[in-house]
């Protein structure tokens, strides 16, 4: 994998002022899926998901909750510093973040894996209609990791993304997958790493195979990054979203009432459901009402 720019600078340059946005939201609208995505819990405070990428498909939301929109931005970034030829995925869900990786490097061959036959297919159906370097498989990880890579990307990982079953123990078995079949300058990046109370498996990640690491609070996941090395400019970007993960004197205010401290839990995520349900027929209504406008 290269890193950093040519000799000239130019490939660079080229890219600079140039974003995959407009074209990732138009390959998912113009096939019928609204991408609901980048919102602020605190517009809509009782859906704690709301940074994250679901769908709307005629009037119902579709996926699971995946990378963010602002996760795409700071992603799209890394092409400024790295150019991998073979990226995987562990998780294709709906295709969002593995067809953003094939815009981001469309160099590269991207392949992601997922066990969901529907999703999968779907997402092999843009990869077709818009002429995409890649392909999503139904596989499982780790058991099949080995198989796909042999077969469709024919070398080692150079990038990959793991955002599947998020316990601490898949998180170290997808890795230790991926790693025994990538490159050894590869760079492996995390979703939900915070959020999910991933730490532990990603701090084990690190010291057993002797890694480098970074987590990024400011992302809404809290993703992570683990890799040999990499070039100082971009650790001097990726340390942009570095930060303390617990900020005593702020939070040190944030009190929990007593009332939901001795609510049971099955409650507590019953009330956060049906609050969840009527924030998207609120978005839902809200853009139904642009587009008649």
């Amino acid at each position: 994998m290269k890193t950093g720019p040519g000799r000239d600078g130019s490939w660079r340059k080229g890219r600079l002022m140039n974003t995959i946005l407009p074209r990732l939201f138009a390959i998912f609208r113009d096939a019928g899926h609204e991408p609901l995505t980048g919102y602020s819990s605190y517009h809509f405070p009782k859906w704690d998901d709301a940074p994250f990428t679901v769908f709307l498909k005629d009037g119902k939301t579709v996926g699971c909750a995946g990378v963010s929109l602002q996760e795409i931005m700071f992603l799209e970034r890394f092409a400024e510093y790295i150019r991998p030829n073979r990226i995987f995925v562990i998780g294709n869900a709906m295709g969002w973040s593995t067809i953003a990786l094939a815009l981001i490097f469309p160099d590269a061959l991207t392949v992601a894996i997922d066990p969901i036959t529907t999703g999968v297919e779907w997402t092999n159906e843009l990869i077709a209609r818009h002429r995409l370097s890649a392909v999503a498989v139904e596989a499982r990880s780790p058991g099949d990791v080995a198989a796909v890579v042999e077969r469709y990307l024919k070398g080692p990982i150079e990038l990959s993304l793991i955002d599947a079953t998020h316990t601490n123990d898949a998180l170290t078995a997808d890795f230790a997958a991926v790693h025994a079949v990538s490159a050894t300058n590869a760079i492996h990046l995390f979703h939900d790493v915070v959020n999910r109370r991933m730490l532990p498996g990603f701090t084990d990640i690190i010291a057993d195979h002797r890694l480098c690491g970074k987590i990024f609070p400011r992302t809404p996941s809290g993703m992570a990054i683990a890799y040999l090395a990499i070039t100082p400019e971009f650790s001097n970007y990726l340390d942009c979203f570095v930060g303390p993960l617990s900020v005593p004197e702020i939070t040190s205010g944030f009190n929990t009432p007593w009332v939901k401290r001795i609510v049971p839990k099955f409650v507590k995520a019953r009330v956060h459901r049906i609050r969840q349900l009527r924030q998207m027929r609120l978005i839902t209504k809200g853009l139904d009402q642009g587009k008649r406008t």
